[in-house]
């Protein structure tokens, strides 16, 4: 649901504006920029929660995904810091 309510976020300011009664995050640069991140971690998250689910799993299978996305993490954290967000495209549309 976030993820379509940042991809529409453009329309949703209009239509809100249009009827008098704009949304005031919407137009907060730093508040975007922090809803894009929870938009792209809450993906990966999901992705992660995919991988975990399913009949006939051996724990091996599960400790594995669970290790990368781990891994996932320190590197997303390390090109946080130097500003590179290629695993984060929402966030890089909003840093542009």
């Amino acid at each position: 649901m976030s993820k379509r309510v940042s991809d529409l976020k453009e329309e949703i300011r209009t239509f809100t504006e249009g009827k008098g009664k704009p949304v005031a995050k919407f137009n907060d640069e730093e508040w975007t920029c922090d809803f894009a991140f929870m938009v792209d971690i809450t993906t990966h998250l999901n992705e992660l929660n995919t991988h975990l689910q399913g009949n006939n799993q051996l724990i091996n299978s599960m400790f594995d995904h669970d290790n990368t996305f781990k891994m996932k993490l320190c590197l997303w954290e390390s090109q946080l810091e130097n500003k590179i967000f290629v695993h984060l495209p929402t966030l890089l549309r909003c840093n542009g």
